[in-house]
């Protein structure tokens, strides 16, 4: 079966396959159509002759060129142009199609003609280290380049175009971006008329097209010999040829003669010894020829676009990894509930991240101190800089000025270096001093005229130290009280509450449990399944106390996502302590509810009895034994309190 390609024209880079015969032109019932409006409604034919594939003029308007002669009829052969209006095929191309960028071009990489040279007896390779002379023609036509442009303009043009190079591998970090203008750099540099870089696949099975440039914007597509390609692949060494036309290692190219290329150079971009890619540019030009010079500035320009490729793909890769973190610690920082509480708690972080005032986080231990003082960062203007947490009640009262504000060598014992201290590093950043009510007095003194004058000498230091920080404070204790009792400074407490922040305990929204239940089940997931909770789990889980508050809740849901072998959980899989809790909880409602006692007997019977069907999956004879009466006795009371199993 033959195979057409478009090189030229609407539809271009598109494969037809034809058999027998076809007919090619506008009209739709053609087996090829053509949306041109120069080629005729039934413009040419296809036939099959005993193997031989034969195309005649089907009577159209504007005739049939072949090769760039007009013919009725045209035994075809591998490679002939067929030209139809605008749009050109190529019959049984030897070449592959690379789509180009918004040009509208292509890239054909193209192999050797049939006269015996394939890609491997490409031999004559250039090697950076020892390269060839050029022939006579090539010297002469570089001569006649250099008498034509003065010396100092040519030194002034490429010590610009060096710059250029430069300044383009130092400071662009898109990958896409980063090849275009190495493009645009070397064709400038060595006055190519067309260029592109070709990178390898990661998985080392071929190449694809990573920029391409056009000096004409009018030319159509770039015809690259594939044996040039693979042996600059295969050896790793650049290539130059000063005259394509006379050069007999590339006369049988059929890519170099398609489009009259008269000086190709093309270079591997290498960086810490794996191939990126090959950077290639070529001239149709015949006085513009490239010399050993043009040669060995090219392998100079293609070291250092390999190691910023390789520094762009190393950012981008760090960046795509940063945004991953990035979401899974806001994942693991939110702020989850619906509650009036949780609400006003939002708004108060939106506010107070607008400004650098200072904030006090306050509430019970586990109700998410810490991921309130993490949203008020990463809500800032803050967020790229540094969220640096410190634990007040993990750090003896000796160290923790040393910690907050650093040392000079020969401070104290032990101190055998300069140390900085929290507030240094977290510099333009955020500074969360947790569990405050646990600093000392003669901490706290010093934290006071840190927040007011902003400055700060290290332990054993006499240089004032500025910095800029934003303080949010934390604490599970109740800070007015310790004021009134003389265990913390006034003034301090003042300065801290700028802006309070309270987070009520779990038990004081239980309309949230539910919320964070579900979002904890997503979070620990085993499986693309979605794990669920049963209405009688999640009774339990509505009635205990939580004591330990969200983080309590988040261990409980960690724990039974791990232990449930099932899609369900049910309340088998919850600690015993929440389970016994939870059914004391509920007859202590029952009590509230100034209920008789034979009715709270009644409840909690009909509750034990649903919670033994449930763990005995239904059935009774499992939660007869549960409760440890007879399958009659279980019976009847099912009927008694309307149970269905």
């Amino acid at each position: 079966m033959a195979r057409l390609a478009i090189v030229q024209g609407p539809g271009k880079g598109s494969y037809f396959e034809i058999d027998h015969e076809a007919t090619i032109g506008r009209s739709r019932s053609c087996t090829i159509q053509v949306d041109d409006k120069n080629v005729s409604r039934t413009h040419a034919k296809f036939e099959n002759r005993d193997g031989v594939m034969y195309m005649r003029d089907a009577g159209s308007r504007n005739g049939l060129l072949v090769n760039g002669q007009t013919c009725t009829e045209k035994k075809l052969e591998s490679g002939d142009r067929l030209q139809l209006g605008s749009t050109v095929f190529v019959y049984e191309p030897d070449f592959e199609i690379f789509p180009g960028e918004d040009s509208g071009g292509v890239i054909l990489v193209a192999g050797e003609s049939d006269d015996g040279r394939t890609s491997g007896e490409v031999t004559a390779m250039l090697d950076v280290e020892a390269i060839i002379r050029e022939t006579e023609k090539a010297a002469e036509t570089a001569r006649v380049r250099k008498e034509s442009t003065s010396e100092a303009a040519e030194a002034s043009r490429r010590l610009r175009a060096i710059y250029e190079i430069t300044r383009a591998t130092t400071t662009v970090l898109d990958e896409s971006v980063l090849l275009g203008r190495i493009v645009d750099v070397v064709m400038d540099l060595l006055k190519a008329e067309r260029g592109a870089i070709f990178l390898c696949n990661e998985d080392g099975g071929g190449i694809h097209v990573g920029a391409m440039r056009y000096r004409d914007r009018r030319g159509s597509d770039i015809t690259v010999s594939k044996s040039v390609l693979e042996q600059v692949v295969k050896d790793r060494r650049a290539v130059l040829t000063g005259d394509a036309s006379t050069d007999t290692r590339f006369m049988s190219s059929r890519s170099i003669r398609l489009d009259r290329v008269k000086s190709i150079l093309c270079a591997p971009l290498i960086s810490r010894e794996r191939l990126l890619g090959v950077l290639y540019v070529d001239t149709q030009n015949q006085m513009n020829c490239f010399t050993e010079d043009d040669l060995a500035l090219l392998v100079n320009v293609s070291g250092q676009g390999a190691v910023a490729l390789e520094n762009a793909r190393q950012y981008g890769a760090a960046r795509d990894e940063a945004n991953v973190l990035r979401k899974r610690v806001q994942e693991e920082m939110a702020i989850v509930g619906d509650s009036p509480a949780i609400r006003d708690v939002l708004r108060r972080v939106e506010k107070v991240a607008d400004s650098d005032a200072t904030a006090l986080v306050t509430g019970e231990t586990g109700t998410g101190k810490e991921m309130v003082a993490h949203a008020i960062h990463l809500a800032s203007r803050r967020r790229a800089r540094p969220f640096i947490p410190v634990d007040c009640t993990a750090i003896s009262e000796n160290l923790l000025e040393s910690e907050l504000f650093g040392h000079e060598k020969g401070a104290f014992t032990g101190a055998d270096r300069m140390k900085p201290g929290k507030f240094e590093l977290a510099d333009h950043g955020t500074l969360v001093l947790d569990e405050i009510g646990d600093m000392d007095q003669g901490t706290q003194q010093k934290l006071l005229r840190v927040l007011e004058e902003r400055t700060f000498t290290r332990v054993g230091g006499v240089k004032l130290i500025k910095v800029d920080v934003r303080i949010i404070a934390a604490t599970n204790r109740n800070l007015e009280e310790m004021v009134s009792q003389g265990k913390f400074r006034e003034d301090l407490y003042y300065r801290l509450a700028v802006v309070p922040i309270h987070l009520p305990p779990l038990r004081d929204r239980r309309m949230d449990i539910p919320i964070l239940v579900n979002h904890f089940l997503r979070r620990f997931q085993r499986s693309s399944q979605s794990l669920k909770m049963s209405d009688e789990a999640m009774k339990v889980l509505m009635n205990y106390a939580w004591p330990g508050n969200v983080r309590e809740i988040r261990n409980v849901i960690e724990r039974a996502t791990v232990l449930c072998e099932k899609q369900v959980i049910d309340v088998e899989d919850l600690p015993p302590k929440i389970v016994g809790t939870g059914m004391a909880a509920e007859v202590t409602n029952f009590i509230d509810k100034d209920l008789p006692l034979s009715e709270i007997v009644s409840e909690v019977e009909r509750t034990c009895i649903q919670r033994a069907i449930a763990k005995a999956k239904g059935k009774k004879i499992e939660a007869a034994r549960i409760l440890q009466i007879s399958r009659p006795t279980l019976d009847k009371k099912l009927k008694d309190y309307g149970i269905e199993v």
